[in-house]
């Protein structure tokens, strides 16, 4: 007797349930040549997705996974009774979808259902498999089908796709099964009576030649407005709130005609793993998406050093920010603008800055962050931020106002009696201001500092970072990130960009290695076997040597190409060497492994005090407490104020 007798899942398949749940939407149509592709996603399987040499014990350790559990669940741990209430069947199937490369495709006619009006779709959910996994499944799916009781839907052998089963439903068919393809086996569920499975794969965007894809999506808000708009009816019904969500939805482009369209391609060449996003239209909703019509210069990345370990630089607009952030809140509760107002008022009359009429105007477009070598050695209290200025004498003044304020403020309102206080305390470095934030009396360890030059204004984590940051700020004319080799040989400048993003993976490597390693060692623990005899895995993160070789950087950059906005990002074609790289941004990863092996040791701890209390976490009133907690200082008199 198979699993799935002895035991009934609370829910079918989500792989059945999503394609039921599309049927609803649409009247029994053929499928158009015009057909329009909604949304889809594709990718190209576990075996490719990690197919670098630096992520095979990566590949090993998840492949691994369902083994252990399946041990787990036949052992006599305590828990194993609840890991048998998932059938194996089903685990199975999970598993081998997982590993296949997969196509979701959903498609709408432009033409809706003569009878009804309601718009018309087609989905298809394929997965590449050898004939056996695909007969699994299917095996699987049926058991499942059988499960829906009397008063289901009836499953009758598809006279259309051979090896297929087939359901009727007022809104059109459902078909599912393997089915032979022209370059192998598959399974698939169908919706549509005359679906064309071979052609809906293909209506994904695509790679270029030369390179082998890894996934591929979509989607089409213009295509989806007839659903989008049902919900969003619904929401200028309920409230006035829900009508001026809807639009602005419109005008950032989510919703109605001329709506954004998403593609979605990424690739690898064997060495670099790059990622496509085309936002199609977006610069017809700029200003709905708060997006400024300024492109980055050579003058701007000249800003960031070039030893920066991570930068990030984009150009940003505070004006439309800001409107758009409030708008959208005053949108969704009315009665914040009033709050909003009181605060911008008090903060007028106490400090006397104008934050809409004065601060905001004094910024300028362009912000930067970065981490350097020598703003303090790439570490964490290297952390420099550049804004640009439109207005240096104003931000000066505003930055003077604030220091004064705090400083009466805290004399005013000195909880520590003298004891500690914040201080502003100006000092010059190379002829600039500088103005240090310390905390004087208070073990601190961070002392932002911040300058103004030119019209940058800068400020670093540390005082070393800001004067370092000023001097490089203040000769720009010397090496700028576009000096840094592996930048310029990893950068593929383009016209119109707006943001740039960069790991010198190489360097940062180097700093989460330790962690990454650390976190390796814990997932192979995890998945390798508890019987002697058992498999194990012991190296999932390769050597430091290899993983340095020939890696390449992190760069992320945004741009227009006529009226679409395009993300372009480039990796290391090894999952593994980007992730230790981004965790070593900073020196975080140090912190974040101590914060593992700190919540480790408490989880220790708390377990051996409770089992040392003779709490088994019953009643209050059962445990074995030492009975010297009540004896002790028996037949003294006690204290009635206690």
């Amino acid at each position: 007797m198979s699993t799935f007798s002895k035991t009934r899942p609370k829910a079918l398949p989500l792989l059945v349930g999503t394609t039921m749940a599309l049927a609803t939407l649409s009247p029994a149509l053929a499928q158009a040549e015009d057909d329009k592709v909604l949304m889809g996603f594709s990718h190209a399987g576990f075996d490719a997705l990690f197919d670098d040499a630096n992520d095979r014990g990566l590949k090993q350790a998840i492949e691994m996974v369902m083994p252990r559990f399946m041990e787990l669940r036949n052992s006599e741990a305590p828990f194993a009774r609840d890991l048998q209430q998932v059938p194996v069947e089903m685990l199975q199937a999970v598993s081998d979808m997982i590993g296949a490369p997969m196509h979701l495709v959903v498609t709408g006619s432009t033409d809706a259902d003569p009878d009804t009006g309601a718009p018309v779709f087609h989905a298809l959910i394929s997965f590449d498999m050898d004939k056996e996994q695909a007969d699994r499944m299917h095996q699987t799916v049926q058991q499942f089908t059988q499960m829906a009781g009397q008063g289901g839907p009836e499953f009758v052998e598809s006279e259309r796709y051979l090896g297929m089963m087939e359901t009727f439903t007022p809104m059109g068919p459902i078909s599912f099964g393997p089915r032979q393809a022209n370059d192998g086996w598959r399974y698939e569920i169908l919706f549509g009576p005359d679906n064309k499975p071979d052609m809906m794969r293909g209506m994904l965007p695509v790679a270029p030649r030369g390179v082998t894809q890894l996934a591929s999506g979509v989607v089409d808000l213009e295509a989806l407005t007839p659903l989008t708009s049902m919900g969003t009816g619904f929401l200028a019904m309920a409230s006035p709130q829900g009508a001026q969500a809807a639009e602005h939805m419109r005008e950032s482009g989510l919703l109605g005609e001329g709506a954004m369209k998403f593609e979605l391609t990424s690739w690898t060449d064997g060495n670099t793993d790059t990622t496509q996003v085309i936002s199609r239209r977006a610069r017809n909703f700029r200003e709905g998406m708060y997006l400024p019509d300024s492109v980055l210069t050579p003058a701007d990345l000249a800003i960031i050093p070039a030893d920066a370990t991570a930068a990030s630089i984009a150009k940003f607009s505070p004006e439309m920010m800001l409107d758009g952030m409030l708008e959208q809140i005053t949108a969704s509760m009315p009665d914040a603008q009033d709050q909003i107002d009181e605060a911008l008022a008090m903060i007028k009359q106490e400090m006397g800055i104008d934050v809409m009429g004065e601060f905001v105007p004094s910024l300028g477009d362009t912000v930067a962050m970065y981490f350097s070598d020598s703003t303090g050695g790439g570490s964490l209290l290297s952390g420099v931020i550049a804004m640009k200025s439109a207005d240096k004498a104003k931000l000066n003044e505003i930055i003077q106002r604030v220091e004064g304020v705090v400083a009466q403020q805290w004399a005013q309102n000195d909880p520590s009696g003298g004891v500690i206080a914040p201080r502003a305390i100006r000092s010059s470095h190379n002829g600039n201001t500088m103005v240090t934030y310390s905390f004087s009396g208070l073990p601190v360890p961070i002392a932002p500092t911040m300058t103004v030059i030119g019209d940058w204004f800068v400020m670093g984590m540390s005082p070393q970072a800001a004067m370092a940051a000023a001097d490089h700020t203040g000769r720009r004319n010397g090496r700028g990130l576009l000096d840094n080799p592996r930048f310029a040989k990893a950068y593929k400048a383009q016209p119109d960009t707006m943001s740039i993003s960069f790991v010198d993976t190489e360097r940062t490597l180097r700093d989460g290695y330790s962690t990454m390693n650390m976190l390796g060692m814990a997932l192979g623990n995890l998945v390798s076997s508890g019987k002697p005899d058992g498999p194990y895995i012991t190296s999932v993160v390769p050597p430091l040597g290899s993983m340095l070789d020939g890696c390449q950087p992190f760069i992320q950059q945004s741009f227009w190409k006529g009226d679409d906005l395009v993300q372009w990002t480039t990796t290391d074609g090894s999952a593994m060497v980007t992730m230790a790289g981004i965790m070593g941004v900073g020196d975080a990863a140090p912190l974040i492994g101590g914060m593992l092996i700190g919540a480790g040791m408490g989880a220790a701890i708390s377990e051996q005090a409770g089992a040392g209390s003779g709490w088994d976490g019953g009643d209050w009133d059962d445990a074995d407490w030492d009975d010297d907690w009540d004896d002790e200082g028996e037949g003294e008199d006690e204290d009635p104020d206690y």
